[in-house]
């Protein structure tokens, strides 16, 4: 049956043509919107490596007195900052406090070449000040924090997240190694003094990546502005208003905007969400023209083959074997589809086309594709077939 299946198809081949077109682009698509929805779906079961509930950001969103003059730091500045940071630290109901620059979530990534011993990474990094890792539960798997010591190191500490730890260092203990920061003759040593856990800035649905936190003195050129705060459980809005007054008044007219991370990370989904909604559409419109044209060519097939059906069935073929091999045609045209569409997919997993994506998402997203291609493929097929079974073998004769 197989045998005398694949027969047929390579006899009608200009007539499947389009029907193994149709299916090959229709499975790229398919594997394009699942291999980005399964990026996210995968990301978001891996660890965030901090806490959002009841951390806030306090940005600076207009500071005249923080501004840039010809892109030196003034000493009214680190005034400033250090009133900020004496007000943030007299709440009661504010537990911990930092600086930190970019915050999580937010639509900024900042990244710069590592180097040990050869081996060179990009990574995202972030300048902070403060206890951080108390604020946002950072989990310290090796070495320690950051502490107001380190403003008298000679080379500028660092704080390193696993996958910096693993492409770098791994089996090799890094507290104390020196990296090399840049290219060229802008080059920085930095000596590691930590390693955490992880540490996914851009959220639950991101691809984490390697992360560097560098320590900056609040009394340094350009210390980081933002800052974050753990706030005692109940805190209201009220109190939002209380703090960005105040600071305004340190200020002398700047502007402040409190963020809570909760929010930040619902709006970093919405967006996210929004694509991926947007690209679902798609496919499913294109999948609706897809099913109805494939619907249409096979029942045109059918009625073409009236007379080759009507003779099989005068030679003793019952309906069922009409269904099979009239579905065996178009699963064996849709294999033939899926298998060219299978051969550009699995290039991007054994090259490495995304880095940030990895291969275990590949996978399943060529999976999820063949499943859907076949599912829908076979659906189509069941009317036509259907059809072809009603034809009788006097048929035949009227097709001459």
């Amino acid at each position: 049956m197989i045998k005398q299946i694949l027969k047929l198809v390579w006899k009608r081949k200009k007539e499947n043509f389009l029907l193994i077109l149709e299916i090959f682009l229709s499975f790229i698509v398919l594997f394009c919107v699942s291999t980005f929805a399964m990026h996210m779906i995968l990301n978001r079961l891996k660890p965030r490596g901090y806490e959002i509930v009841n951390v806030w950001r306090i940005g600076t969103a207009s500071i005249e007195s923080l501004a840039f003059d010809d892109n030196e730091w003034s000493i009214e500045n680190t005034n400033n900052m250090l009133e900020m940071e004496s007000l943030v630290k007299s709440y009661g109901n504010i537990l911990e406090s930092a600086l930190l620059e970019p915050v999580p979530y937010e639509q900024v990534m900042n990244s710069r070449p590592y180097t040990y011993r050869e081996i060179e990474i990009s990574a995202g990094y972030a300048i902070t000040y403060g206890d951080l890792d108390r604020v946002m539960d950072l989990n310290i798997i090796n070495g320690r924090w950051f502490n107001e010591g380190d403003r008298e190191a000679n080379i500028t500490p660092i704080v390193i997240n696993r996958l910096v730890y693993e492409r770098l260092f791994e089996p090799e203990d890094p507290i104390g190694k020196i990296v090399f920061r840049g290219r060229g003759d802008n080059i920085t040593e930095n000596r590691i003094i930590g390693v955490i856990d992880h540490y996914n800035k851009d959220g639950d649905y991101a691809a984490e990546d390697p992360y560097v936190f560098e320590y900056r003195h609040i009394r340094e050129d350009n210390p980081p502005t933002n800052f974050m705060v753990k706030v005692a459980p109940g805190t209201t809005a009220e109190f939002e208003a209380e703090i960005v007054e105040n600071m305004q008044n340190i200020t002398k007219g700047g502007t402040f905007k409190v963020d809570w991370l909760e929010d930040m990370k619902r709006t970093s989904f919405k967006f996210r969400f929004t694509i991926i909604a947007a690209l679902g559409i798609m496919v499913l419109s294109l999948f609706i023209m897809v099913a109805t044209g494939l619907m249409g060519i096979l029942w045109l097939n059918v009625s073409k083959r009236t007379k080759e059906i009507g003779l099989r069935r005068a030679k003793g073929a019952n309906k069922g074997h009409i269904f099979k091999q009239i579905t065996g045609e178009l699963l064996v045209v849709t294999t033939i589809g899926a298998f060219l569409g299978f051969i550009i997919a699995i290039e991007f997993p054994v090259l490495e086309l995304i880095p940030f994506v990895g291969s275990n998402t590949y996978y399943v997203a060529i999976a999820i594709s063949l499943v859907i291609i076949y599912i829908v493929t076979y659906t189509c097929g069941i009317y036509p077939s259907y059809i072809a079974t009603k034809i009788q073998p006097a048929e035949a004769l009227h097709a001459e």
